[in-house]
């Protein structure tokens, strides 16, 4: 991505598939999270254009910070991330999950002007299950991200 130097949606995909496979094979744990900053329009629309790449940016190096080498994190949407985690059950994804959520709630990039941009996000995650491909893993995280938005 050229915005955040992660990963893109497609070399995420890419690396997810061999993790499930291997998860299907010797039912190790995977989990993913998915991760949506809801409020990156208006970031742009209240600061001005381009912030919301700053806003960006910050989140990409707060996930670098927080994660395993292990794990792989990317940007999976315009205004989402993706974080895979190998070897993770769904509990301890949802533990990660939690502190990233106080991590990026303490979060305050700063504008081109100079004011903190205050960030809104939405967590979903999923653990890999018996049957799942990785589009079956993909849509339980994003549905998970989905229902703690109502």
């Amino acid at each position: 991505d050229t915005i955040t130097g992660l990963p893109n949606r497609q070399a995420l995909l890419q690396g997810l598939e061999p993790l499930v496979s291997r998860s299907r094979r010797y039912h190790n744990p995977l989990s993913v999270i998915r991760l949506r900053i809801d409020n990156l329009h208006d970031i742009d629309t209240e600061f001005g254009l381009g912030n919301g790449d700053i806003a960006l940016t910050a989140v990409a190096q707060m996930l670098k910070d927080q994660m395993r080498w292990a794990d792989l994190i990317g940007r999976f949407d315009r205004d989402e991330f993706l974080l895979v985690l190998p070897e993770t059950n769904y509990d301890a994804a949802t533990q990660l999950l939690e502190k990233l959520r106080h991590r990026l709630a303490e979060l305050r990039p700063g504008s081109r002007t100079g004011l903190p941009i205050t960030l809104v996000a939405q967590f979903g995650a999923a653990g890999w299950m018996l049957g799942d491909d990785r589009a079956k893993l993909l849509r339980r995280a994003r549905e998970m991200l989905e229902q703690e938005y109502r």
